[in-house]
């Protein structure tokens, strides 16, 4: 069993992490990936103690991508650029972020496949909840990189929801904190998850 805590070697904690399964057993769209899950708690655990481990493992949870349910992609390793904030490593977050623009495109062509898409309000979609958290990551490196991301977003409505948060956070609205996402396929069936 990985040591997520094990202060003592945290290299090995990130060695063990990789033999994990990146799947859970259930293979639903809510299930966090096992691996993904503690390379994210091994990445925040490092930060200040052992910064090159954090980066390690921030690098082995972007690997993963769209092998990971998105629920995953979107509460994990849409959360790697703050990691990188964490760091001081603007570089690194600009990169993260760019990763997770890729993710979001496949997110939201998950969301508007036409055999199967999210009936979902839009606001409430994957696609959605990464998008705004690239534009919040971006916006903590640069203003022009965050409208840089806007202008990237691929979904005209998507576009103008995240410009519409992003001012208000300018201006100092609070914003909440966690994002529903919501997922419903055309049986009705899906669930609510929140990033």
């Amino acid at each position: 069993m990985v040591s997520v805590l094990n202060e003592a070697d945290p290299k090995q904690a990130l060695a063990d992490a990789l033999t994990l399964p990146v799947s859970g057993a259930l293979s639903n769209d809510w299930e966090l990936s096992p691996r993904a899950s503690v390379l994210s708690s091994i990445a925040k655990a490092t930060v200040k103690s052992e910064p090159a481990v954090a980066r390690s493992a921030l690098a082995e949870l972007l690997k993963l991508g769209d092998k990971t349910t998105r629920f995953t992609q979107v509460q994990l390793i849409g959360d790697v650029p703050n990691i990188y904030l964490e760091l001081g490593d603007q570089q690194g977050t600009r990169d993260a972020v760019r990763d997770l623009l890729k993710l979001a495109d496949g997110l939201h062509a998950r969301d508007t496949n036409s055999d199967d898409p999210n009936l979902a309000f839009k606001w409430r979609w994957p696609s959605t909840a990464m998008w705004r958290r690239c534009v919040q990551a971006a916006a903590q490196v640069a203003p022009d990189f965050a409208q840089t991301v806007i202008a990237e977003i691929t979904d005209p409505e998507i576009a103008t929801f995240e410009k519409v948060y992003y001012a208000n956070s300018l201006v100092g609205v609070e914003q909440p904190s966690m994002t529903p996402m919501d997922i419903v396929n055309k049986q009705g069936m899906g669930g609510t998850g929140s990033e």
